[in-house]
């Protein structure tokens, strides 16, 4: 059975998963490629800058690279939902 376009579940990461064109996307991730008119590389991250994975606004992404998304993003800071 296939899944409706804009369905979709909450990933055990926390990230939303929908279902678009039949296949299966990260949201956050589809919301990007559609506002910047192509596809992301897989090296490029999305970040969340209010750190709600869920809060999938155009305004509340970022492009940034690994690296950068680990030095400044992932320190020991509690992350807030």
């Amino acid at each position: 059975m296939k899944r409706a376009d804009g369905t979709g579940c909450i990933t055990k990461d926390g990230y939303k998963r929908i279902t678009f064109g039949g296949k299966r996307l990260l949201e956050h991730r589809h919301i990007m490629e559609d506002f910047l008119g192509r596809s992301l590389d897989s090296r490029e991250i999305i970040h969340h800058k209010d750190k709600n994975r869920i809060n999938n606004f155009i305004e509340n992404l970022q492009i940034v690279s690994q690296p950068t998304h680990i030095s400044e993003f992932h320190s020991n800071k509690p992350r807030v939902f």
